[in-house]
């Protein structure tokens, strides 16, 4: 049973990277789901300027610690909310070749847990999936659930715009 789950997540892990190599290079528009900024240059030398680090930035910044139980401090955080704007920034001061064959790699690796992950609760459930079509509706269903927990909990909790997420959750989507 064991080499037959290693198998079959081999060969998933190598689909879903076709899959995604088809949806992100030739049938998607670059950022599609994105929108540029006006003057990209301006925006990248104030973001090297205000953010000291690499990493991820929430405005208004939630309190946190002490902060995040006192009256004052979580209505003026709130009160910042109501006033916008919001937002997060994901952020990386060094720059990075999108193209890098590591990338290829590390992508396959965690698309191989991932399929593996997927194959044992396949392995588990195969009892009750009598037929090849029940084991295909399992797995989808598998993809509808990450999706459905994963993808929509940034627009939702953070308001980001939804754009981003229901172009990725389509590919997520046919992907599993």
């Amino acid at each position: 049973m064991i080499v037959r789950v290693l198998i079959g997540a081999v060969a998933s892990a190598l689909a879903l990277l076709l899959w995604g190599l088809l949806f992100w290079v030739v049938l998607s528009a670059p950022g599609q789901g994105e929108l540029a900024a006006p003057d990209e240059a301006a925006l990248m030398q104030v973001l090297m300027q205000q953010l000291p680090d690499s990493g991820t930035y929430a405005f208004p910044t939630p309190p946190t610690g002490k902060g995040a139980r006192d009256p004052a401090t979580v209505d003026a955080f709130r009160r910042r909310n109501l006033a916008g704007p919001i937002g997060m920034i994901h952020f990386r001061r060094d720059g990075t070749n999108p193209l890098s064959p590591g990338n290829y790699g590390i992508d396959f690796l965690y698309l191989l847990v991932a399929s593996f992950l997927a194959a044992v609760l396949l392995a588990v459930a195969l009892p009750a999936l009598e037929g090849y079509s029940r084991r295909v509706a399992f797995v989808f269903g598998l993809g509808l659930f990450a999706v459905a927990a994963v993808r929509f909990s940034d627009p939702v909790w953070w308001h980001l715009p939804w754009g981003h997420f229901l172009h990725a959750a389509v590919y997520d989507t046919v992907a599993w």
